[in-house]
């Protein structure tokens, strides 16, 4: 699943699924981001398109929040 977080000002984070281990030991889930942000809608949908490709059955979300990460932190 990845996730783009839209922040309604034309720019947004993407985020996919962090390599190894799915959960952090806490029980989060970890998460990775996949293009420099903040970028435009447009240029997060290109690498998903990309992405789509070799995997057909790729989940998207998209978040609004305007002035955060809608609660989701990268892995660093």
């Amino acid at each position: 699943m990845h996730v783009i977080v839209n922040h309604l000002d034309g720019t947004c984070h993407l985020l996919g699924p962090a390599p190894g281990e799915a959960y952090d030991e806490l029980g989060d889930r970890r998460w990775i981001a996949e293009i420099t942000p903040p970028q435009t809608l447009a240029d997060a949908m290109a690498l998903l398109e990309r992405r789509i490709r070799f995997d057909p059955d790729l989940w998207i979300v998209e978040v609004e929040d305007r002035k955060g990460m809608a609660g989701l932190t990268p892995t660093p």
